[in-house]
């Protein structure tokens, strides 16, 4: 019974099984692009392949819950400022240009991945599972950490 249920969340989750067990820690950091992020947490393509590219800044993980891979150094990327408050327990989000993005319908948790650009790869360091703060808007979201640990 345990097998068919951990297949059917490999399946269900398109994981590998490794991913399964793969606990994060805070500081816990990576190496090269955002496919090779992802292809070392164990994520894989709908065919079961590993990622060749990802330039998208999150990954949906379910309904409520996706890893955000984003700069978090209060600069502007795309009209979105992101920045750290109180030694990285709150990430404050500022919308520059009210983009409109949909607030508390789907994701209200993020596993959040600080990424740091250098000149031929990028650090991806985990700072904890974050969630929506209730009294955040299309303006400004404020997400609070709940843990600094995370198992996949």
């Amino acid at each position: 019974m345990v097998d068919y249920c951990l297949g059917n969340l490999v399946n269900y989750f398109n994981l590998s099984e490794e991913t399964i067990m793969k606990n994060l820690n805070y500081g816990d950091t990576f190496y090269g692009t955002n496919a090779d992020l992802l292809n070392e947490l164990g994520f894989r393509t709908n065919e079961g392949e590993l990622f060749k590219k990802w330039y998208k800044s999150t990954y949906v993980l379910t309904d409520n819950i996706l890893i955000w891979i984003v700069p978090i150094n209060g600069e502007n990327h795309n009209g979105w400022i992101n920045s750290y408050q109180e030694q990285e327990k709150i990430i404050v989000e500022t919308n520059l240009y009210n983009i409109k993005h949909p607030i508390g319908l789907t994701h209200n948790y993020r596993v959040v991945i600080d990424k740091t650009k250098k000149i031929n790869e990028s650090i991806y360091t985990f700072k904890g599972l974050y969630k929506l703060n209730p009294d955040s808007n299309n303006k400004v979201r404020i997400w609070e950490r709940v843990v600094d640990k995370y198992s996949l």
